[in-house]
């Protein structure tokens, strides 16, 4: 059930009981950008185009409220659909035709928890207090000086610590709820704050999804059940072993003769 709370400052929208999202005027839930006519990339990094304004929209008019559906106008400029369906609060987005396409919104966080998710990462397992980016980049071992295909310039290891080659715009906290994102653009999920965890987007994404559960295990399967769960692995993969080998097709067929020469 959504429970809508009303006051001078703004509003609050909280699902069986948690807090999801809340509004006031120092402290906006969303917030609109425009993206500049250039933008610069090296290599696979990153679209970097420097320092882009952000618009909080302030002003708010509630359209429709009820038990398991709500509507939120911001100045004309943005409709927030908000919806109870498969046990989840589904929030998506309508807006005029505009020269903004980067958007934020501000979800609420709790003081204490731990952060897991959004994708391979290697550079911490708990990503409370960090800014991360949702962007397919190679983290480069064993390749730094193959070139790629379609390029003369050296393949270089990424030194970013939280690039991924799978990044994936969901996650799960220690406070049983998860969230995900329908999206395929470039994102961030900055979750510095303990107060609020900011999801910023280079393109409005279709839907967010928050999900409540009442323990770890079932927060889990709650995310994995609406993002879908892998196939099995193939029976292949444990017979044997599995090689990733690089230096070319040369060196990859010595390195089989060898390793069939030695009974394997």
């Amino acid at each position: 059930m959504i429970a809508l709370e009303t006051g001078p400052e703004g509003f609050t929208v909280s699902v069986e009981g948690r807090k999801v999202f809340s509004h006031s005027h120092r402290r906006p839930c969303v917030e609109l950008g425009a993206s500049r006519p250039e933008e610069r990339s090296r290599l696979g990094t990153p679209p970097r185009e420097g320092r882009i304004p952000f618009f909080p929209l302030r002003r708010y008019r509630i359209e429709e409220s009820g038990d398991s559906s709500l509507v939120i106008d911001f100045e004309g400029r943005l409709r927030v659909l908000a919806r109870i369906a498969g046990g989840a609060l589904r929030l998506s987005f309508e807006r005029p035709r505009d020269r903004y396409d980067r958007f934020r919104f501000r979800l609420e966080a709790v003081p204490g928890e731990s952060i897991f998710g959004c994708g391979e990462r290697f550079g911490a397992l708990d990503l409370k207090g960090r800014n991360i980016p949702l962007w397919v980049e190679d983290r480069g071992s064993g390749r730094e000086l193959c070139p790629p295909p379609l390029s003369g310039n050296p393949v270089r290891k990424s030194r970013g610590a939280f690039s991924t080659c799978l990044p994936l715009p969901c996650f799960v906290s220690t406070e049983r709820y998860w969230v995900f994102a329908d999206t395929s653009s470039y994102a961030r999920f900055d979750f510095r704050s303990s107060r609020h965890t900011v999801l910023e987007f280079r393109r409005m994404p279709k839907e967010l999804v928050v999900g409540l559960g009442g323990s770890a295990a079932d927060t889990v399967s709650a995310l994995t059940c609406h993002a879908g769960k892998p196939r099995a692995i193939p029976v292949w993969t444990r017979k044997g072993a599995v090689l990733g080998v690089g230096g070319g097709t040369d060196e990859v067929l010595r390195k089989l003769d060898a390793a069939r020469g030695a009974g394997a």
